[in-house]
């Protein structure tokens, strides 16, 4: 498990629940794209966890780096950022996940697992963002076409419905 974050603290908190973890190794946690490019040419990973904003650099362009280096090493996205550019040039460049900072920590091991394991571990506030993005089937339905109708014409319809004829 190589880590990717520029603040020494939250790089910190990120170890310490990643060693928590019994399935989980961490390898090294770097503060910068240029020194996770010299773990990433040394060392073989299974997860890069990476943070967008970092002093050198895009950590979404360290993903596709990452993927030329080291193909089979999972990448999940851990940032402040939620919103849907972000997330979109995220996940286009190969991330296998993203999560939002504002999740407990103890979540991380989780979707680690669940990312080695083959899943996208996604936040809730990304998850509703992208369905946001699928069509609604609600915007296939067809108007009520009753609301143009008078009141009277409405009545003779549900006449007309239950069976009434007019004689």
């Amino acid at each position: 498990m190589l880590i990717v974050e520029d603040d020494t603290d939250c790089r910190a908190r990120l170890a310490a629940a990643i060693v928590r973890q019994r399935q989980l190794m961490l390898m090294a946690a770097v503060g910068s794209i240029a020194e996770a490019l010299v773990q990433l040419r040394a060392l073989t990973p299974a997860v890069l966890v990476v943070d967008i904003g970092l002093p050198d650099g895009n950590g979404i362009e360290l993903i596709g780096y990452c993927h030329r280096l080291s193909p089979r090493t999972r990448c999940l996205v851990l940032s402040v950022y939620g919103d849907e550019r972000h997330v979109r040039e995220a996940l286009t460049a190969g991330a296998d996940g993203y999560l939002i900072k504002d999740a407990p920590l103890s979540d991380l091991g989780e979707a680690i697992i669940s990312a080695l394991d083959g899943g996208a571990p996604l936040s809730p506030r990304v998850a509703r963002l992208l369905l946001a993005q699928l069509p609604s089937p609600r915007a296939n339905v067809p108007p009520d076409d009753r609301s143009s109708l008078s009141q009277r014409e409405q009545e003779v319809l549900d006449f007309l419905a239950r069976g009434f004829r007019r004689e």
